[in-house]
């Protein structure tokens, strides 16, 4: 797919930046552009220089944002294309040090005019008398405030706090807790849509005279159809005082001829109406977006995803050449891997999960307890029309699971008496999809943006408990669920290479180390941060190490045997000059749904394949370098690319690569 262009209201930061984030999973091949306004940001689109436009068109607090209305009826070619729903926490924001209370109290909020007024009364309750001062959106106004130096504070959302450096210093200032807003898609042409989404027509029209019943009229033509209208909204029209344009939202499409008839007749009754677009109803997903599709029955598998159905073909093809009837899979990695994400687990500290899947060839079933079923099926298979049985969980003689496993069994646990084959499902993940590849690419992008927001506000002192519980929390903010979390500051970072955080605390360095899952995929990488200029052992052993790290990434080439990988770690770590270092550490390996499938080891059989994804991790004593990557046809591609991180530059074998430096921090202040 090539490269679309599409615009968000920015500067970075803002809550449209983040809704736009969400539809790379439906189309990869996107680059994310600010635009200062709205009008300019359609403008843009209308002149081509943008492929599309996200915008906020209404929330659950305040109502409509009515500028997009009116650019929407005024730009003749720009059109609707999708809607989503996202939810919106605003918080205030501030310079670290900045206090609500006592001397310095800040005398102004700055903020979008929706955000404002979403958050006025808590915000007249926390600073009372303070000047609410519009900006043109959450991310300029956190712009501000951090190239400020009065105590003007602002609201904004925590990805706007981690981009420009500023401290939360109140949570959740929205008025009331259940806060959304409502986006647009706004394209000049048609692009690639979700399949099998609910759709929606919106219009706007006005009437030629100002007659009695006119609207009475123009609504009855779509009563009369039995058509929805879901939103109906006036403006001026900006011309004689009185005179107004509406806006309709319509619930189906006009491939319905119910809402074509309407629409037609719509036009005869007001005399003008123009189509503003035919769209489909997206359903975020903590890793991006969904079709929300109508419900289905159960039991259809050929009406499941098209990721999950080439799923099953490579289950049932592997159960004809190994001989089984039927698998069982229970362990977390493996459900996530064929439901395209569905978490099966309550407690975090262990493989298998509560509820798990049943295939044969032609059929398959999702078993639990009554506890989970209603749960599993609302929000983990998100609406795919699987079968799910549920049994009582008091007694074990109501589980159909030994009567779905009748004939030659295999499983990925060896429960139930059947044959445990982990090793072989392990196989049939690679290679990854195409939606798989899409949620990874997302999935390393934003675990690289926590790691590198918390090292660059992490100060000398704190504790790497203290660190890491900032270091989850952002992971956790952005539904990343961390599996690994690794700190070591000064002593430790030099003694151990897997140190698990302590009350000792951050003097002149630190490390960060996280495994980051979300839908089942993980993500592995590692920062560094340094208070203290970097002497020259230290710069020394770190460009060795990223010159291990650049040796296994170029290496890593579709077809490129195992042994292979072993003798290039090897010798790259002889010619920077620690040729015994890697005794200390594995060094890594193939990765996906678990942290690493297998470590590389001399013994190591295989290849790399096509869309299989690695996470090498070499390390030299007092220093490490990790990434997560993923081998394409096309040669190795970063996953966990530094966001916005000082780089190193290294050479191996004639070829050039950069590799995330140790951050040097100011200790005095704290600043990068």
């Amino acid at each position: 797919m090539p490269e679309l262009a599409i615009g968000y209201l920015g500067p970075e930061g803002s809550h449209s930046e983040a809704a736009a984030d969400r539809l790379r999973t439906l189309w990869p091949g996107l680059r994310l552009a600010p635009e200062p306004t709205l009008d300019q940001m359609v403008a843009a689109l209308a002149a081509g220089r943008l492929d599309g436009a996200v915008v906020p068109v209404e929330n659950s607090i305040e109502g409509s944002v009515d500028r997009v209305l009116d650019l929407l009826a005024e730009t003749p070619g720009v059109a609707v294309r999708a809607e989503w729903i996202l939810p919106v926490d605003h918080h205030l924001l501030g310079r670290p040090g900045t206090r609500l209370s006592g001397p310095g109290t800040p005398a102004r909020v700055l903020s979008h005019p929706q955000a404002l007024a979403q958050c006025r009364a808590t915000l007249s309750r926390l600073l009372p008398g303070a000047e609410l001062v519009p900006a043109a959106s959450t991310a300029e106004a956190a712009r501000l405030v951090a190239a400020g130096t009065d105590p003007t504070v602002c609201v904004g959302s925590l990805r706007a706090a981690e981009r420009y450096g500023l401290a939360v210093l109140h949570r959740h200032v929205q008025d009331r807790s259940a806060n959304h807003t409502r986006f647009w898609l706004l394209t000049r042409g048609l692009i690639a849509e979700a399949v099998g989404a609910r759709r929606k027509t919106a219009v706007v029209f006005a009437f030629a005279a100002d007659r009695p019943g006119n609207l009475y009229q123009a609504l009855g033509v779509f009563a009369r159809r039995n058509v929805n209208l879901t939103r109906l909204e006036s403006r001026p029209a900006g011309g004689d005082l009185g005179a107004y344009r509406f806006f309709a939202e319509i619930e189906g499409d006009l491939d319905d001829p119910r809402v074509a008839g309407g629409v037609e007749e719509l036009g005869a009754v007001a005399g003008y109406v123009r189509t503003l677009g035919r769209y489909p109803v997206l359903e975020p997903t903590m890793e991006g977006m969904v079709s929300m599709t109508a419900e289905r029955g159960e039991g259809a598998a050929d009406l499941l995803s098209q990721e999950v159905r080439e799923k099953l073909a490579r289950i049932e093809a592997w159960l004809d050449r190994a001989g089984y009837d039927v698998l069982l899979l229970q362990r977390r990695d493996n459900v996530a891997w064929l439901t395209g994400g569905a978490r099966n687990h309550v407690p975090k500290a262990t493989d298998v999960g509560s509820a798990w899947v049943v295939v044969r060839r032609g059929r398959c079933t999702v078993v639990t307890t009554g506890i989970e079923g209603e749960r599993i099926r609302r929000e983990e298979l998100r609406g795919e029309p699987w079968e799910v049985r549920t049994f009582d969980w008091w007694d074990p003689a109501s589980d159909p699971t030994p009567h779905l496993l009748t004939g030659k069994a295999a499983s990925d646990t060896g429960a139930y008496g059947t044959t445990p084959v982990h090793a072989e499902i392990r196989r049939l993940r690679v290679p990854l999809t195409l939606p798989e590849q899409a949620r990874y690419r997302l999935l390393g992008r934003e675990t690289a943006e926590a790691v590198e927001a918390v090292a660059r506000r992490i100060l000398p002192g704190q504790s790497e408990w203290e660190v890491a519980a900032q270091l989850e929390e952002a992971l956790w903010a952005r539904g990343i669920e961390p599996t690994v979390t690794l700190v070591a500051a000064d002593d430790r970072l030099r003694a151990y290479r897997h140190p698990l955080p302590t009350t000792n605390r951050v003097g002149d360095r630190v490390m960060l180390v996280t495994c980051g899952r979300r839908h089942g995929l993980i993500a592995n990488l590692t920062r560094l941060v340094s208070f203290v200029p970097q002497d020259d052992d230290l710069q020394r052993r770190h460009r060795a190490c990223c010159t291990v790290d650049a040796a296994l990434f170029l290496a890593t080439r579709v077809g490129t045997p195992y042994s292979d990988l072993w003798a290039t770690l090897q010798h790259a770590y002889a010619a920077v000059g620690f040729p015994d270092e890697w005794q200390l550490h594995h060094q890594g390996g193939p990765t996906g749904y678990e942290g690493r499938d297998e470590l590389l080891r001399p013994s190591s059989a295989g290849r790399v394949e096509p869309y299989q994804a690695f996470a090498w991790n070499p390390s030299i004593t007092g220093t490490k370098s990790e990434d997560t990557l993923l081998a394409t046809p096309e040669g190795p591609e970063w996953l966990t690319a530094p966001q916005d991180w000082p780089a190193v530059e290294v050479e191996w074998e004639g070829r050039r690569l950069r590799r995330p430096d140790i951050l040097v921090r100011a200790s005095a202040t704290g600043c990068a």
